[in-house]
């Protein structure tokens, strides 16, 4: 089963970069996060199917004394690690996409080609751009979670047994009454 992979196991490789953590509240633009997936073959050869969990739904009953109870998770900077093992996949179609998207909607967020890196015979790593999804109604993106899919001709994936890491930076921000 995919899990995240708690900070506290990779803190001696990462104390070389304490200064830039994440995780503090920066005026004006909310809190900042950050989650690591190691998602299993299993997992991968489950999408779309079984979409992934990545982010829970923000808390939409804070503490009275915040007076705020409506927020919104905005994706920022995403990497995708895939490690290869012993067969690649085979994909449905050059159609199939990695898409981040809020919980229970189809709007991309973030999207990558699945074409070109799970397909591939070595280790390999991409950091997607942000999509632009136009103007999203409170109703599209307020107290949703995030969560990963796979877009495009299905089955999507079949055979293949590698891993793949995706880290997924993001900003919890306030939606003002």
């Amino acid at each position: 089963m995919a899990q995240t992979i708690n900070a506290n196991l990779l803190q001696q490789q990462m104390s070389q970069f304490n200064g830039t953590r994440f995780g503090g509240l920066n005026l004006g633009r909310g809190v900042q996060k950050s989650v690591i997936w190691q998602i299993l073959a299993a997992d991968l050869l489950a999408l779309p199917t079984t979409k992934l969990q990545l982010v829970a739904a923000p808390n939409s009953t804070p503490p009275a004394s915040s007076g705020q109870s409506t927020f919104i998770l905005i994706p920022g900077a995403t990497y995708f690690q895939y490690k290869f093992n012993t067969t690649a996949y085979t994909l449905g179609n050059a159609d199939n996409t990695f898409q981040i998207e809020y919980t229970g909607k189809a709007v991309a967020l973030v999207s990558q080609a699945a074409t070109g890196l799970m397909t591939l015979t070595a280790d390999a790593g991409v950091r997607p751009t942000t999509v632009n999804p136009g103007i999203l109604t409170t109703a599209n993106s307020a107290n949703l979670g995030l969560e990963l899919t796979l877009v495009g001709t299905t089955p999507a994936l079949t055979l293949g047994d590698g891993l793949l890491y995706l880290q997924l930076d993001y900003t919890v921000a306030p939606i003002f009454p």
